[in-house]
């Protein structure tokens, strides 16, 4: 490890080690969904696909995460946080799945339930993602629509990642996702936001954390 003198003399030099490492997570679920989520959410909108369109949606991933994603068919929304198919299936029918999406409520509503049984979840063996190089995050999408197309992707790293990291408006979207579930008023939320994208220029940091107490 490094004493108090090394760290004093490491934090901050460079500013990128740092900034290198750090990862969001666009949506509040387990790291395993979130490639095929964020692939997912493209496609809809990219093709404007509706829930209703759709015939069937495959998915396919190394044979790890089903061990982790064990809710196959949940009914509360911490179950679905453990869910492929409700993750994907609030994308397809709400075209989003934030901390109001993991709930109960919405996790058992007709329309996701129905979504949730379209999708087929299956798995590739530890043997061909070594021969092909794919890894634990990568994920296949197969979307069958009823009028025939199919829509087909690949993806291996998630939005948010080091390597592929959220814009300030995605961050700044997710924060106000946040702060709604937690009945913060918008202005408020809004201007935490912008104190936030300048605070070198915050002369009393007690401007902001007032901001974000809660109850004050």
């Amino acid at each position: 490890g490094y004493n108090a003198g090394e760290l004093v003399g490491k934090l901050g030099n460079p500013w990128n080690y740092v900034a290198k490492r750090v990862a969001i997570k666009p949506y509040p679920c387990g790291n395993l969904q979130q490639p095929a989520m964020d692939k997912l959410h493209e496609m809809v909108v990219e093709n404007d696909i509706e829930a209703h369109q759709v015939e069937r949606l495959a998915v396919k991933s190394l044979r790890l995460m089903p061990l982790n994603l064990t809710y196959h068919r949940p009914v509360t929304g911490l179950e679905g946080k453990f869910s492929m198919e409700f993750s994907l299936a609030s994308i397809l029918v709400l075209r989003k799945a934030g901390l109001m999406e993991y709930s109960d409520q919405v996790v058992s509503r007709p329309d996701d339930q129905d979504a949730i049984r379209k999708i087929d979840y299956t798995v590739f063996t530890d043997e061909e993602a070594e021969k092909n190089g794919w890894h634990l995050w990568t994920t296949f999408l197969d979307i069958t629509l009823k009028d025939g197309r199919r829509l087909s992707a690949r993806v291996d790293e998630a939005k948010g990642s080091a390597n592929q990291p959220m814009t300030e408006d995605e961050v700044a979207e997710k924060f106000l996702d946040c702060a709604a579930f937690a009945r913060m008023p918008t202005d408020r939320a809004k201007k935490a936001i912008d104190l936030i994208l300048d605070l070198e220029k915050v002369g009393d940091i007690r401007e902001l954390t007032s901001l974000l107490a809660m109850g004050s």
